[in-house]
């Protein structure tokens, strides 16, 4: 697996964090000048219509066992982060009106959590969260659903069946986010909007502080500005465009 993964340049739309010089950045390393090549302005960032959501709502949903003391510092920090005005004011430059956000609360999934999480996995509990009534209160055209993963699960870039690019928090991943179309009450088909994260400690995951409810609330963070400024990457990886 590594071999492969170290070789393979994924030409998609990032959705993902990455631990520096990891096998998982080398696989997605398309954004990286190569060795000889210099910066042309025509190929800068250029916003091309994609959906936007300046004011966003999130929920934090916990998946298998998490100590309470964590959870409490978690919700606390991320909601502070995503709150922040010298944190927003850095995304002003997406938005054309005011930058915010709402924290709508958290709760815990109960259930075993597989040893490897795919993302079909994910975009599977997404549904059934949605299907159960658990997303009910939220507007989902401007809210994301957190999926925090405990301690010793694996998250995997990729489906249960080897499609993608079966990337692994073992090897550098953080977490990613993405989105599920779901219908609700036989309505017009709705989408969905989610992050994951893995608990990031030791070699798994995206370590960057001490504790690892620190380095969960950082790939958190960093995965709802992505929702903010670019909320439809999934779709536009499904359809190969970018």
């Amino acid at each position: 697996m590594a071999s492969q993964t170290s070789s393979r340049v994924a030409e998609q739309p990032l959705n993902v964090v990455l631990r520096p010089n990891s096998l998982a950045e080398a696989a997605y390393r398309s954004t990286v000048l190569a060795p000889g090549f210099t910066a042309d302005p025509s190929l800068d960032l250029r916003y091309l219509g994609g959906k936007t959501i300046p004011r966003l709502t999130f929920t934090n949903v916990y998946l298998g066992a998490w100590d309470a003391a964590e959870r409490t510092n978690l919700d606390r920090a991320l909601a502070g982060a995503m709150a922040d005005p010298h944190l927003n004011n850095v995304l002003a430059q997406y938005f054309t009106g005011q930058v915010g956000s709402t924290f709508a609360g958290s709760l815990a999934h109960a259930g075993a959590v597989p040893a490897r999480v795919y993302r079909d996995t994910v975009e599977t509990l997404v549904t059934e969260l949605d299907q159960g009534g658990a997303l009910a209160a939220l507007d989902l055209a401007a809210s994301t659903v957190c999926l925090l993963l405990p301690h010793g699960a694996v998250l995997v870039d990729g489906d249960s069946h080897g499609h993608g690019n079966q990337v692994d928090s073992l090897h550098g991943l953080g977490g990613y986010h993405g989105s599920v179309h779901v219908s609700r009450g036989g309505r017009k088909r709705e989408t969905v909007y989610y992050a994951v994260s893995v608990y990031s400690e030791g070699g798994n995951g995206v370590v960057a502080f001490p504790e690892p409810w620190q380095n969960v609330c950082a790939t958190l963070y960093h995965e709802l500005c992505e929702v903010r400024t670019d909320a439809d990457v999934e779709d536009a990886i499904r359809a190969g465009t970018t």
